[in-house]
């Protein structure tokens, strides 16, 4: 090489490293960014679910909103989502499934997991989101700095400690030069080379000197080209392009960061809030407001007093409407709320091994934020400063500030519980925005009881077998299916399970005599009401209130009931008619309804199915479970119910489910129900208001196509976003939205792939 191209090299070398947006790095980490402006940069550790299982997503952004509160007035901020790539087989080695000694199972046990291995490959899932937080201060002189840094160490680890125990530590010089080598150099040959050039290059500050070099030298790039208007090229072979988001709608969703940041293995995501003189910013656009206002005064005539006494009304228009205008308008809004604000950046940079990749993911990256309607747009002629914004240097070189209050912005926290809470868990489909795997993990919700509805041939019946499946391949738990047979009979047999038929226990019995733990008063009493009401309703006798003042008063009797058969308690009743006309008619009905009810539910394997054909069957099945899972407290169940829309029909019934869910969440089964026809029940005042009593029983919600009713009653009781509302509407099948406090999520249930038709599939067949 001549000593002409040599220099060629080097000055090209030296053009890139000054584009690199900082001046000084000092030994303990900070670094000095600008005239008078210095950093701190930290690391976020990543939080587990023994973390989080007891935290709701409002206190997360009501913690996020005091870390706001109390940093803004002296520092800026950055947060900022790196996502880097982790090895394919190490991340498929926590979500295939391990082998069991049930033999029907294992032979399902591997479909499902090359269905994981395949359906892996189209998403970016091998992803590990690696997230900083920066603070930068406006010091004279760097040890002011560093005394002001010093002054918050305390406060930063507190506080980012009691949002869920997230530990946070300080980033030293190397760890942050290392982090920035990274982002100019994306695509290493290698990660074993990129980890011994890592080693080599970055022992310390002072071996970097005697090398000769400056920090911006070791990290810059060999070949960095911005030309182009839309997108960058790095070292030669990676393309990157850099965006920011424009607009954010009035309500936010705590999803915000873990969505967008979903689309990309290769990826950053920067929020920079910056602090604002409120006082002086509402006078300043105060002034920009009413220069920009035109104000219009026009004659009403739409009466005959507004004729005489010549009523004017005013108008008021923008003069111009560039999007700068519609901003000061907004901010003006905000200003006007004694919240507090603070100036807020967005920036955003895709990295792709080719133009084609990357438009798909600016395609993917423009569909996730139209799901939160959010406009993101392609920083034109800005590509460099859009990437230099999205460094972990807190430093913002674009003009598309925004003004948002502080509690505005802690409701979208860069800690997401979502994906912690869907880590390490079952396979459910597909995002339908990104398209990777959902993997959820029932266990980790904090309310365990799940709720599956849709319109008639959504797929209820096959979600229902799918969760069973996916429990019984996962744990070592016992699974109870409560259903009619059509759909399930099959699919128990073919696994190994167990069916039964004509359940019936003595309902007079208390339970603690049989030596299990009784149920309360509360509860008893809430059965038998059910069981009397629906028996009352077979033989067409209309009651109101009779019946419970007759099953509180049997209460203290059924003591003296435990000893005697079904003939003997018949004949009881009918001796107290007097006291118990009601009662001693259900007694009747029961003592004939036994005789075809005689079969007790005890020899059990991993999956049973019971079958029911009526109310009372269902109520008879869901009790006699209950009291099975309340036997054996340190066995976990999965209890699966289709359907349970009858119980909604009566206010007994409906009060007997709600009292056995809450049960079954308090003693840790996990509970799914199917609702079959939902809008039978949204259009049934009282069912209605029955529907909206139970939703908060329920912790996991998947709902499949909706009809226009009913849609608008879940979008209700549920606040569903806008956005999400549309894979509910008109969905094919194995289509819908899954729903927990912590996680929003659109799914595509790519369960049964290819045209093969194998028995795996032929399983879910009815």
């Amino acid at each position: 090489m001549t000593r002409k191209q040599k220099n060629k090299i080097r000055a090209e070398k030296n053009r890139i490293s000054n584009l690199i947006p900082y001046e000084v790095v000092y030994e303990d980490g900070m670094v000095k960014v600008g005239d008078r402006e210095y950093i701190k940069a930290y690391f976020i550790e990543e939080s587990t679910y023994e973390d989080i299982k007891n935290v709701s997503a409002d206190e997360i952004s009501s913690k996020f909103y005091k870390i706001l509160e109390s940093l803004s007035g002296r520092f800026s901020i950055q947060f900022l989502v790196y996502n880097s790539l982790v090895d394919k087989s190490e991340f498929l080695k926590k979500i295939v499934l391990k082998e069991k000694r049930d033999g029907r199972i294992e032979e399902y046990r591997q479909y499902y997991n090359d269905l994981i291995c395949e359906n892996s490959l189209i998403g970016h899932n091998n992803v590990k989101k690696n997230r900083y937080f920066v603070l930068k201060a406006e010091a004279d002189i760097a040890e002011e700095a560093q005394d002001m840094f010093f002054d918050a160490q305390g406060l930063v680890v507190d506080s980012f400690y009691d949002i869920c125990r997230t530990r946070i530590r300080e980033l030293p010089a190397m760890e942050l030069l290392k982090i920035l080598y990274g982002i100019y150099n994306p695509k290493p040959d290698s990660l074993i080379k990129r980890q011994t050039i890592e080693d080599e290059r970055f022992s310390s500050l002072s071996a970097i000197k005697r090398r000769g070099l400056t920090t911006k030298e070791l990290i810059a790039p060999d070949y960095f080209d911005d030309t182009a208007i839309d997108h960058m090229v790095l070292g030669g072979n990676t393309y990157a392009r850099s965006f920011y988001i424009s607009s954010i709608p009035g309500k936010v969703s705590a999803n915000l960061i873990s969505d967008m940041t979903n689309i990309s293995s290769n990826m950053l995501f920067s929020c920079i809030f910056e602090p604002i003189d409120a006082s002086t910013a509402r006078t300043c656009i105060d002034e920009k407001v009413e220069d920009n206002t035109k104000v219009t005064h026009s004659l009403v005539k739409n009466t005959i007093k507004d004729r005489k006494l010549r009523t004017k009304v005013s108008t008021r228009e923008l003069i111009s409407t560039k999007e700068e205008d519609y901003f000061n308008l907004s901010a003006q809004n905000v200003l006007n709320d004694d919240t507090g604000a603070m100036l807020c950046t967005f920036a955003i940079t895709l990295y792709a091994e080719d133009m084609d990749t990357l438009e798909r993911d600016t395609k993917l990256l423009h569909i996730s934020s139209s799901k939160f309607a959010h406009q993101v747009k392609v920083l034109d002629l800005m590509q460099k400063e859009g990437l230099m914004t999205t460094l972990p240097l807190c430093k913002n070189m674009i003009d598309c500030k925004r003004l948002l209050t502080t509690k505005k912005i802690s409701q979208m926290p860069p800690l997401c519980l979502s994906e912690v809470m869907l880590k390490d868990g079952v396979f459910c489909g597909l995002n339908a925005i990104n398209d990777n795997l959902v993997l959820l993990n029932r266990k980790n919700n904090q309310t365990l009881a799940g709720l599956i509805c849709g319109t008639e041939h959504s797929g209820k019946t096959f979600q229902c077998k799918r969760e069973a499946l996916n429990a019984l391949l996962s744990t070592d738990d016992e699974v109870i299916i409560i259903a009619n047979g059509r759909g399930y009979g099959k699919f128990t047999e073919t696994l190994g399970g167990k069916v039964y038929t004509n359940i019936f226990t003595n309902p007079f019995v208390l339970a603690d005599q049989s030596g299990q733990t009784g149920p309360s008063k509360f509860s008893k009493c809430l059965f038998l009401e059910a069981l009397a009401s629906l028996c009352l309703n077979e033989m067409g006798i209309e009651d109101d209130t009779g019946i419970d003042l007759e099953v509180s008063r049997l209460y203290e009797e059924l003591k003296s009931l435990s000893g005697l058969n079904s003939a003997a308690i018949y004949m009881y009743f009918s001796k107290k008619s007097d006291e118990y006309p009601l009662m001693s008619k259900v007694s009747a009905y029961l003592y004939d309804y036994e005789q075809s009810h005689m079969y007790l539910f005890n020899e059990r394997c991993s999956l049973n199915l019971i079958k029911v054909e009526s109310a009372l069957e269902l109520v008879f099945a869901m009790e006699h479970v209950y009291m099975l899972t309340k036997k054996d407290p340190k066995k976990t169940f999965w209890v699966f119910c289709d359907s349970i829309d009858e119980l909604f029909m009566d206010d007994h019934t409906f009060h007997f489910l709600k009292d056995v869910i809450e049960k079954m969440n308090q003693g840790g089964t996990i509970f799914t129900s199917v609702i079959q026809s939902s809008v039978k029940l949204v259009t049934d005042s009282a069912a209605g208001y029955r529907l909206s009593d139970l939703i908060n029983c329920f912790g996991y919600y998947k709902l499949l196509n909706q009809g226009v009713i009913e849609r608008q009653k879940y979008t209700e009781l549920l606040n569903i976003p806008n956005a999400l509302v549309n894979y509910v509407t008109q969905a094919e099948l194995g289509k819908g939205i899954i729903l927990t406090p912590s996680a929003g999520l659109a799914f595509d249930d790519n369960f049964l792939t290819g045209d093969d038709d194998t028995s795996f599939y032929e399983i879910f067949k009815v």
